[in-house]
């Protein structure tokens, strides 16, 4: 059954259109939404967070009807799986279907492969361990009905919120953006009052909605979390995967919070009892792999069997992989919104994968091709005589059956062929990719034709089939990470929870990357008004883009003072770039604009002559790529020195526009930019590489949260 809050789908493959298999984590309680249960009293909501949350999903869900028919058809699908598949484990004798039919004419498959008396056949164990699988799954097949009938009164009330408040009709819901809908909330709160406190704003919305995620997202950001395979040959790969992610919501986001949406004061300071829930989550996963690992298999099977026959190339095709997602994703980026992002940057990142083709795979493929569409030829031609033909047999297999393989074999060779006459353009390429990402580390820039820059690439969009194999080893290998690497985490993250989080009037704590604190963690590198030290600010202007891009989506949504200065900051030298703006009269024009095309032009040198004036203009009234632009005007053209002191500022902070900027050439790092560091990933972030997190961080920098008792109640709507 879909979710929206976590997304905590098993996202085993893109083959197949059809919705993903449930979640098996632990959800909050929903029930009890609106105060007295009475759809009439929509005044001082108790559970403010899950109420945006089933309105966000009653949106992206497309309304009453289509979530009703989606919920039912999910329940009849994991409910077919599982009688399916405690089919094909009981009844079906495998060594028979192997061995295949004694007599040619005369097969009769139930007679040949399948037990009358499945329990009475094979090995006890077996049979117990099938057993055990389908009573797992059948408890949880009975909970998720039992849950959507719970949900049936709750979703009632929400649709007729939409209806009677907002005064939305169904086929609007299903046509309106999400802006419009969040600014209908903010509008219908001069006639209701949701929140006790205060009228809440867009950000706010969202805040609540995505309250934990931002948490994910920040430190991911700051490389909190140390995700790496701790085994010999591994290297430093970082993993992430459905089930891993599921897991850190079990271990750590669900168990930050109390009733009042406020991080209980205990979680900060327990140390241990995170390492124990990480172990103890390590012990559960071990003992339900055997039984997840056969759920997944059979349900790739079923999904995408008919796909990867049918269309045997787009085992080839590739796709963003988990990790991906959590580092590409901003602060309060709803998920619609990033996949509506993530799927205008496909095409361009299949281009730039695409300039970097193995010849010797090419020409391998090539041969391949030749020689079996040779046999695939010969075959059509007697096809083509007499049809008959196609029942001879050739080493007890039909021609009709060498026929299929020779077509799968050529469909991926023909994918593995490189185009020819391709230009190579690889700056252009990635500069396309950007545009959809808002995703450049420093590492990369002006070396996209490096075999590194691709690696890294590469590592985040991956092969489909490489991503469901790395979910169906991550089944194995979350125990060991469980166990050995993230409880080396443990004092990191409760730091990140203490330093990075905010208590928000009518909202409750939530990370303050995500409030768009500029006054705590602004990078001055990326237009905010003031510049922090950089263990307080994101990791490659994370904080600034999402700022940009919230403020481009919620229109309506009026930020703050040290907003409007940053957006005030990006206009004038969006103004200013633009009017200096001049075309050279000693170059030559054909070869200037012929180098013009194949760089960006945030790279370009030449994007200051008038040659490429209309492109720079039509790409400056982006604000990320007006973003991109100040960064690298004033990270490379400011001397690396420190920060001046001024006294009508905090403390570690700097006034915008000075000259005297910290030294940025550690400034975002790769990924996967630290093989030669021996010491844990954890222990540092992107831009402090290779020193302790609390060695560079004094305590009189730290931003502790106060979780005194006295306000506990401070964010109860």
């Amino acid at each position: 059954m879909p979710r929206y809050e976590r997304n905590h789908e098993i996202l085993l493959s893109d083959f197949g259109p059809y919705e993903p298999v449930p979640s098996l984590h632990q959800l909050e309680s929903e029930h009890g939404l609106l105060g007295a249960g009475r759809v009439s009293e929509w005044d001082h909501i108790q559970n403010l967070d899950v109420f945006f949350i089933r309105i966000y999903k009653h949106y992206q869900e497309k309304g009453l009807w289509c979530i009703v028919t989606s919920r039912i058809l999910n329940i009849l699908t994991l409910g077919f799986t599982i009688i399916f598949s405690g089919f094909l484990l009981l009844y079906v004798d495998w060594d028979a279907v192997w061995r295949g039919c004694p007599v040619e004419d005369d097969c009769d498959f139930v007679q040949l492969a399948v037990y009358s008396r499945p329990l009475h056949n094979g090995s006890n164990f077996k049979n117990t361990l099938v057993i055990v699988y389908l009573i797992i799954f059948s408890i949880y097949w009975v909970w998720t009905v039992l849950r959507f009938l719970l949900e049936s009164r709750p979703l009632l009330d929400i649709h007729r919120f939409c209806c009677i408040k907002l005064g939305l009709t169904l086929r609007e819901i299903q046509t309106m953006g999400w802006s419009e809908l969040v600014n209908r909330i903010v509008l219908a709160q001069s006639s209701m009052r949701l929140c006790v406190v205060k009228e809440l704003t867009a950000l706010d919305i969202v805040s609540r909605i995505m309250r934990k995620e931002n948490y994910l997202i920040g430190m991911l950001n700051k490389d909190v979390l140390c995700l790496q395979l701790p085994l010999p040959g591994v290297g430093r790969r970082v993993m992430l995967t459905k089930i891993l992610e599921w897991n850190l919501y079990w271990c750590i986001l669900d168990c930050m919070f109390d009733n009042n949406f406020l991080i209980r004061r205990e979680f900060t300071l327990d140390e241990r009892g995170l390492k124990q829930r990480l172990r103890f989550m390590a012990i559960c996963n071990i003992i339900v792999s055997p039984f997840l690992m056969v759920f997944m298999l059979i349900y790739f099977f079923l999904r995408n069997a008919e796909s990867i026959y049918h269309h045997p190339s787009s085992i080839g095709t590739r796709n963003w992989s988990a990790l991906a997602e959590w580092k590409l994703r901003e602060f309060n980026e709803l998920p619609h919104i990033m996949n509506e992002r993530l799927n205008q940057s496909y095409v361009p990142a299949a281009r730039y994968v695409s300039q970097f083709p193995s010849p010797a795979v090419s020409m391998g493929a090539k041969f391949v091709a030749f020689i079996v569409g040779a046999f695939a030829a010969g075959i059509i031609g007697l096809a083509l005589v007499d049809e008959r033909l196609l029942e001879a047999h050739i080493h007890g297999r039909k021609l009709v059956w060498y026929a299929a393989i020779f077509a799968t074999i050529l469909a991926v060779c023909r994918a593995l062929i490189t185009e020819e006459h391709k230009v190579f353009a690889p700056e252009v390429a990635m500069k396309e990719v950007v545009k959809h990402t808002h995703y450049f580390p420093r590492k990369w820039r002006n070396r996209c034709h490096h075999m590194d820059v691709q690696s890294d690439f590469e590592q985040l969009y991956q092969y489909k089939v490489v991503i469901f194999l790395e979910e169906m080893l991550s089944i194995f290998s979350t125990p060991i990470i469980l166990w050995f690497s993230l409880p080396n985490s443990a004092r990191a993250i409760l730091d990140f929870v203490r330093d990075f989080s905010v208590r928000v009037e009518g909202v409750g704590d939530v990370c303050s990357l995500s409030m768009f604190d500029f006054e705590n963690h602004g990078n001055s590198f990326y237009g905010a008004p003031v510049n922090c030290s950089k263990q307080l600010r994101s990791n490659q202007g994370k904080m600034e883009k999402s700022f940009l891009s919230f403020h481009a989506l919620y229109n309506e949504w009026e930020p703050n003072t040290a907003g409007q200065q940053m957006l005030s900051n990006l206009q004038n030298f969006r103004e200013s770039q633009i009017t200096s703006q001049t075309a050279p009269s000693h170059i030559d024009v054909q070869a200037t604009q012929s180098l013009a095309m194949t760089r960006p032009a945030y790279d370009n040198p030449l994007a200051s002559s008038g040659l490429i004036l209309e492109d720079f203009e039509r790409e400056m009234e982006e604000s990320q790529a007006t973003l991109q632009h100040f960064y690298l005007e004033h990270v490379e053209d400011s001397p690396p020195t420190t920060p001046r002191n001024d006294p009508t500022l905090p403390s570690g902070r700097t006034e915008f526009g000075s000259p005297f900027h910290p030294d940025v050439r550690d400034e975002e790092r790769s990924l996967h930019d630290r093989s030669h560091v021996s010491i844990p990933s954890h222990e540092y972030s992107s831009e402090d590489e290779g020193r302790p997190l609390d060695e560079h961080q004094p305590k009189s920098a730290k931003r502790r949260l106060s979780l005194s008792k006295s306000d506990s109640g401070s964010s109860r709507s």
